[in-house]
């Protein structure tokens, strides 16, 4: 596998790439599907200052996975593979098998119990992950998972690996803004926006109202009414706040109309490439720029690997 992603690096252009499928591309990823790994998605992963940041966050992943499994959530099997390239910063992939019955799926095609049920069983995995390791967190958008086992489905989505200690969050927030021109990096670092997008995640109630907006971002908005009638079933019997329609709308205006990958990698930090919701499409690996720029909010960046593009 790691020659394979060595040869596909050596001839690879960032900018307009041949002899790969880009399946999707997002903040800080790509998903693509490479000749020799049949049956799989790699997700490329750029924005790595050199080979130590590289290692640090693949040795990141692989403990997130598993943290997570050992809170008893299915994670889906993945390779993490760091690909040097010499006078160039690294990259990482992450190779997992492509999946069926992603949830982005079930929005559209799910009877109404059905798509009760899997918010159900999702949210009890945010919540068993808050009880038993406080400090670790999930994405539990319903298209970050595979439902072939509707009670016990797999989580996809380990790019972004949420783990706080106590000096703050152990992933490098430089991987995130790396996805923004040199120039303005320093006015994120000051706002904190990376960590605010985070912390996000550690509320199992933010993480319900991400899970609801996330309909809206799938072409979903029909199934939303029955969405919050699950979420506050949910949430009731938790004595958590129930969520209102509003607040979904307004937190999802506020939010990258990021959609997942419709073709098996089931991850919501990438967007597909050949049909996403309300983002300019492109084959570029960076993703487009101009549209991070007119939107400045570290979430909403639409570009992935500007490293790659200016020779980082």
């Amino acid at each position: 596998m790691k020659q394979v992603l060595q040869r596909l690096e050596a001839n690879l252009d960032p900018a307009h790439p041949t002899g790969v499928t880009v399946l999707a591309y997002g903040e800080i990823s790509a998903a693509l599907l490479v000749p020799g790994l049949d049956g799989k998605v790699a997700k490329r992963m750029s924005g790595f200052a050199d080979a130590a940041m590289a290692q640090d966050y693949c040795t990141l992943v692989d403990e997130y996975i598993a943290t997570v499994r050992d809170a008893g959530i299915r994670v889906v099997e993945t390779q993490v593979v760091m690909i040097e390239r010499g006078d160039r910063p690294p990259v990482v992939y992450l190779v997992q098998p492509l999946l069926k019955d992603l949830g982005n799926q079930l929005l559209h095609s799910a009877a109404d119990p059905d798509l009760a049920a899997a918010v159900g069983v999702v949210m009890d995995r945010v919540w068993t992950l808050h009880q038993d390791t406080p400090e670790t967190a999930i994405d539990a958008q319903l298209s970050n998972w595979s439902f072939t086992v509707a009670d016990d489905p797999v989580l996809l989505d380990v790019g972004t690996p949420f783990v706080r200690s106590g000096s703050g969050y152990r992933f490098d927030q430089e991987i995130l803004l790396s996805a923004i021109p040199p120039g303005l990096r320093a006015y994120y670092r000051r706002k904190g926006d990376v960590a605010t997008y985070m912390d996000d995640y550690f509320s199992p109630r933010l993480v319900a109202v991400d899970l609801l907006g996330n309909f809206i971002k799938e072409g979903a908005t029909r199934r939303l009414p029955e969405g919050i009638v699950a979420a506050n079933e949910w949430l009731e019997s938790h004595d958590l706040e129930p969520i209102a329609r509003a607040e979904v709308d307004e937190t999802t205006s506020r939010m990258p109309r990021r959609s997942s990958c419709s073709s098996g990698c089931g991850d919501s930090t990438v967007r597909r490439a050949d049909c996403c919701v309300g983002s300019t499409t492109s084959s570029c690996l960076g993703g487009c720029r101009g549209k991070a720029l007119a939107n400045p909010a570290v979430a909403s960046i639409s570009v992935g690997l500007w490293s790659d593009l200016v020779g980082g």
